[in-house]
């Protein structure tokens, strides 16, 4: 029977589960913004899209071509439909979607390529090592490959 060799100590190993157990329950009840939906003249519009993007911690271009891959539909970004803000862009999709028809394809994505698996923080970041994109937690520092 081989001898195993730890280089770390208990107390070490106690202290880091206990903080990461702790950042892990402070996350779990993530929040997002929600994305306030508006249909006008066969066009679907995320009026808050620039909010919802920034609540995400992603670029918008990022989120847009999920959401026309999932969709199989065109999308542009348009200045938003309140004249009173313009600092606030809105996402055009083509087609008619009810909120029910969206909901999932924004939980999907957000599942996909915004949380962490391991402690479900969105503190992460998309980075591409060898032509590989991976998602990474600035929180537990896990990473994980993931289909561009």
């Amino acid at each position: 029977m081989s001898e195993i060799r730890c280089d770390y100590t208990i107390d070490y190993m106690l202290e880091r589960g206990m903080t990461i157990l702790k950042n892990t329950m402070n996350k779990k009840n993530v929040k997002f913004i929600k994305p306030i939906i508006a249909v006008l003249n066969l066009k679907t519009y995320i009026v808050n899209y620039s909010e919802f993007c920034n609540s995400l911690n992603r670029e918008m271009i990022q989120i847009q071509k999920f959401i026309e891959n999932e969709l199989k539909c065109k999308t542009s970004l348009v200045n938003n439909l309140d004249k009173r803000d313009e600092t606030m862009i809105s996402l055009k999709i083509e087609g008619k979607y009810k909120e029910s028809q969206l909901n999932p394809i924004i939980n999907r994505c957000i599942e996909t390529y915004i949380l962490c698996i391991n402690c479900s923080s969105k503190n992460t970041e998309i980075i591409k090592i060898n032509r590989i994109n991976y998602i990474k937690c600035l929180d537990c520092l896990s990473e994980r490959s993931i289909t561009a």
